[in-house]
Parts: structure tokens; sequence; C-alpha cells
């Protein structure tokens, strides 16, 4: 035996008072298209059910139904068709997917401590197989003007920084700078980066000195 359906009583109310669903449109200020949708069993033209849900009540108190019993054959129809649509677990309260719990919080700091001691482990590695990182900020033009130059950038943190042979200011950032004289013509900036292992990097840049 079938079940009987919200949308089928609503209709079958309005058929048996003479009304057409203009007529319900304009006493009741809903749309014809949510009035049908109603009828048809379509709550997927409304924004969400508990829309659907209010429209529902006040269509069923203007056609004299008792709104309790259409309402829970409407939330017998629609919890039917969560469990028949979606996926195992997708109809529970998405906001528990979000919650934060001891579990989940224990796995969390484990995953940012592996983290950390990767990129120790990565930085190791590459310090000891590879050179120096070394990159010049300033000067940032190949023309400059005579008389004191800022020269900066960033090393490995545990860098020694040379500039034109002379030694330059680390930070623990690992950026480094120094002021040099430059006189008119043509020089050259070298730069270079020697790490504890000996291993170095070296930088130069061609200058312009007006």
């Amino acid at each position: 035996m079938a079940l009987t359906k919200s949308g089928d009583l609503l209709k079958t109310a309005r058929l048996k008072k003479g009304l057409t669903i203009p007529d319900v449109e304009r006493a009741t200020r809903i749309r014809g298209k949510f009035l049908e949708a109603l009828e048809e069993g379509n709550i997927e033209v409304f924004s969400s059910t508990p829309y659907a849900r209010g429209f529902l009540k006040n269509y069923a108190d203007f056609l004299g139904l008792n709104t309790q019993i259409v309402l829970a054959v409407f939330r017998r129809e629609t919890s039917s068709q969560q469990v028949r649509v979606l996926p195992h677990g997708m109809g529970q309260d998405r906001s528990s997917w979000f919650r934060v719990t001891p579990t989940r919080a224990a796995v969390g700091v484990v995953i940012l401590i592996l983290a950390a001691i990767g990129y120790f482990l990565f930085e190791e590695y590459r310090g000891f197989l590879g050179t120096p990182r070394l990159s010049i900020e300033k000067p940032a033009q190949e023309i400059v003007k005579e008389g004191e130059l800022e020269v900066a950038g960033k090393a490995d943190i545990d860098s020694t920084v040379l500039i034109n042979g002379e030694p330059a200011s680390v930070e623990e950032s690992g950026r480094f700078s120094k002021k040099i004289d430059v006189f008119k013509g043509e020089t050259t900036l070298t730069v270079v980066a020697k790490n504890r292992r000996g291993k170095e990097t070296t930088l130069t840049k061609k200058l312009t000195v007006e």
C-alpha cells in the first residue's frame, strides 16, 4: 500500500475547494512555482528544507488541513530522501566534521612535530651536501652613485659572509648587510657565503658607478 504524500494532501484539499494554483498564489502570496513544487514533492526548488517546511505549513493552514499531520508526513519524506540519496555518513551534522576531540588534537600535534622534524632533517641534509644559499638584495640596480654603498642580502644562518673580501654581519634570520665605498667607473661586487663544512657560494655583480 502506497504511503500518503504531503503533496497529495495539499493537492486533494485544493481541488476539493475548487481552487487553482493562481487562486492560492493570490490569497497566500506564495509564488505559484513553490506551490506546485510542494504538491509535486520537489523540495530542490527551495534553498533549504526548513524554508520549504515554512511554505508547507502556510499552505496547509490556508487549506484548513491539520498542519501537524502534514508536517509529519513531510518529515518522513525528507528523511527517507536523505537516507536514499546521500552516501553513508553524509547526512550527519557537518559541524561534527570540524569538532575538536582529544584524539584529533593529539593527531594534529604529532603531525606538526613530524613535519618540524622532517624540515629540520631536510635542512641538515641539504646543508651537508649542498652549498649555502645566498642572495643579493641590495644594490638592486647595476648603476649606483659614487660614495658609500649598502650591500645586503640573505644567506644560511650558519654561513660566514664576505663582501669584497671583508666580513659582513649575519643576523639570526640569515640577513646580512655591509656598507662599502665605491668610486666612479666599472667595478665588480663579489659576495661569498661559506658554511661550517667548507662549502661556499659566490655571487658577483657588475656595477657602474657614476
